[in-house]
């Protein structure tokens, strides 16, 4: 192959990845695996993230912004993927959409190391600087080794909310994993085999063992009302239980 030809190649793919990056996303963090101590997570350079109640979201897959005048604040909070990965990220926009796209992408190619991780990730986007629609629909994609892309949700901004957040189940998510806690299936529906002295109840005191889908089981807080919820901005009290707005 020509030299020529070898760089037009590179800076194609550069493109392909880059898209229209201008350093749209500022204060990009990315949490570390939340199965391993940050310490041993090799060539991780972003510090962790810190919830005011990390608890609250054990078992959870949530999205949530906060709009603070100009600037926008963007999380995802236990998103899975491969672990031990020192992620890469950075906004691109979307032409003629005034919109972006948030992408991730693994440059150290370790997604076959091990199993998922449970990660968090937060940036922020100055729309005094990037032609952000009020209501742009802002996507999180991930960027994979064999240079394909997959959808991993997006953040639907309100012109007239200063925040939000949308949360589903993950019950994959708690690390480490327990069935009968908070969000996990209930200890009668899990799919490990129960060790000797495993307690008998389904779910931890507090918590009720649910039947969501046909398939799923999990253990819910009880309530009287949303604001008892873990999340109650992404929650309703619902039939006594605590449940994930739909």
């Amino acid at each position: 192959m020509q030299p020529d030809r070898v760089y037009t190649l590179l800076v194609c793919l550069a493109l392909a990845v880059c898209g229209a990056c201008e350093g749209t996303a500022q204060d990009v963090h990315f949490s570390a695996c939340k199965s391993k101590s940050a310490s041993g997570v090799s060539g991780l350079a972003a510090q962790a993230l810190s919830s005011p109640n990390a608890d609250a979201f054990s078992g959870l897959r949530c999205l949530r912004w906060e709009r603070s005048g100009k600037r926008v604040r963007f999380e995802a909070i236990n998103f899975l993927a491969g672990c031990s990965v020192a992620w890469e990220g950075e906004a691109r926009e979307r032409r003629g959409e005034r919109s972006v796209d948030f992408v991730i992408s693994d440059p150290d190619c370790l997604r076959f190391r091990c199993g998922n991780c449970a990660y968090d990730l937060s940036f922020a986007i100055d729309t005094s600087a990037t032609e952000l629609a009020s209501d742009a629909s802002v996507g999180f994609v991930l960027h994979d080794c064999e240079g394909q892309e997959r959808s991993l949700g997006s953040w639907q901004l309100q012109p007239d909310q200063a925040s939000s957040i949308r949360c589903a189940y993950e019950p994959n998510a708690p690390i480490p994993f327990e069935c009968g806690k908070l969000h996990t299936p209930c200890r009668d529906h899990c799919q490990s085999a129960p060790l000797p002295g495993d307690r008998a109840d389904p779910c931890d005191p507090g918590l009720s063992c649910q039947t969501l889908q046909p398939m799923l089981s999990l253990c819910l807080e009880s309530c009287e009302r949303d604001q008892d919820c873990p999340v109650p901005d992404a929650m309703s009290c619902t039939s006594g239980v605590c449940q994930v707005r739909r």
